[in-house]
């Protein structure tokens, strides 16, 4: 329990002065928990309000950088939010949000205030090597405007306003960091000095929307991400005929398939689209039949003197189904060293979700390294990624696409091993036929 002498109560200004209070000792006033005791006569009158003084809230932060599309909740400038802008293209507009300050309890009076662009002070800290203003452009005079004066007004704690910047010089300048400086001239109360300036940069990349996404699959549910900046709007096409404004939304197929999915990304001063092949399939392992190797690195006929099979020691035995028999690289005669490699033409396309390898049963000796490329025409590639392969196990294992490529042809890529040669028993593909 906190106890307060009465007689310690000096208060002067606050209207709340109570006439003739008399306090008799010993008597005790519980007030919210504080227990206050007359030591001895007082009258409570009026107290002193603190120092009210003018300032601009963002000078708080000393240079404000507007590099970023505000939230939804932000958009639109609110009352004193100084983190904000608005467009207005009639106008040609980049309307920067601030407000002028005044501190303390005191609101009785109307405060008039004048403000001034200051460009000294960006070139002053400009040359003491701030790095939050590397590269900035400080804006003409020509280029912007400021309200001359502004009113305070009583009972208010601020008065917002609005920098209004030349919105087709910064469509011009898309790249750059353009800054200014606001100051409090003048006002009709003390000027808190310290916080009488604000500089604001305005980094123009955020001009033009940059779109992307990504998403995640449960099913034929689909949950989609924006990753896209310096975005205003949104509009999703799923590639079904169904769309969506949602930032971030969720979409549930009828049916599995493959969907090109959009998303249309508004900007301040232009609009920007992404494109992803969504691919909704019941992966399954796809038959082989119909397959031909149409290109090696090098086989090894020979292994055939060794085997019932008359294919035993070529590509094509890494195809056939059989874990008996396996593909080998050269050896007898020339001895060529990594990288060993076949091409497999599966006769249609697929969308390929994952490759799966088994070396060469009950051998060790083989590569401990490969990686998977594929194609729709044969000539150009694209490269699935290189990965470990453990010439200890005789189990297949399991090489999952995660990006789902469309493709017609394969290209198996030995990469490295123990010894100069490579085999291979079998390689399986699991996706489903593109129709």
């Amino acid at each position: 329990m906190v106890i307060i002498c009465s007689e310690l109560i000096k208060v002067k200004r606050i209207k709340m002065k109570r006439a003739n209070i008399n306090i008799k000792k010993a008597f005790l006033l519980f007030l919210c928990g504080v227990v206050m005791t007359a030591c001895g006569y007082e009258e409570i009158v009026s107290m002193d309000y603190p120092d009210s003084k003018i300032y601009l809230p963002t000078a708080v932060n000393g240079i404000y950088v507007i590099n970023d599309i505000p939230s939804s909740s932000t958009a639109v400038p609110t009352p004193g939010n100084t983190y904000s802008f608005k467009i207005d293209p009639v106008n040609n507009a980049f309307n920067v949000a601030l407000a002028v300050y005044r501190s303390g309890l005191n609101r009785d009076n109307n405060v008039s205030v004048n403000l001034e662009a200051y460009p000294d002070t960006i070139t002053s800290l400009i040359a003491a090597g701030n790095t939050l203003l590397d590269g900035v452009e400080i804006l003409s005079s020509d280029k912007y405007s400021i309200p001359s004066n502004l009113q305070i007004a009583a009972g208010k704690d601020y008065e917002s306003f609005f920098v209004a910047v030349d919105l087709e010089f910064l469509n011009a300048n898309r790249g750059k960091k353009c800054a200014f400086a606001v100051q409090i001239v003048k006002a009709d109360q003390e000027i808190n000095n310290s916080l009488g300036t604000t500089i604001v940069v305005i980094d123009t990349r955020i001009m033009i929307p940059e779109a992307s996404f990504t998403y995640s699959l449960d099913g034929t549910k689909v949950k989609f991400n924006s990753t896209a900046k310096y975005v205003t709007s949104v509009l999703w096409d799923f590639g079904d005929g169904t769309t969506s404004t949602e930032l971030n939304p969720e979409h549930v197929y009828d049916d599995l398939g493959i969907y090109d999915v959009t998303l249309n990304a508004k900007g301040i001063s232009g609009d920007a689209s992404y494109t992803l092949r969504l691919k909704l399939i019941q992966a399954a392992k796809l038959d082989h039949s119909g397959w031909s190797i149409v290109g090696c690195d090098s086989e090894e006929p020979k292994e055939a003197e060794w085997s019932d099979s008359p294919i035993a020691g070529l590509a094509q035995a890494a195809i056939d189904g059989n874990l008996t028999t396996f593909w080998h690289s050269q050896w007898d005669k020339a001895q060529p060293g990594y990288p060993h490699w076949f091409i497999v033409d599966m006769g249609r396309e697929y969308v390929i979700s994952s490759f799966v390898c088994y070396r060469r049963q009950g051998n060790n000796g083989g590569q401990t390294e490969h990686k998977f490329e594929v194609s729709l025409d044969g000539n150009n590639w694209s490269d699935m990624g290189t990965f470990a392969f453990d010439s200890q196990k005789d189990a297949g294992q399991t090489y999952t696409m995660v990006l789902l490529p469309e493709a017609r042809y394969f290209r198996y890529t030995a990469t490295k091993g123990p010894n100069q040669y490579a085999f291979l028993s079998e390689i399986e593909v699991y996706g489903a036929p593109i129709e």
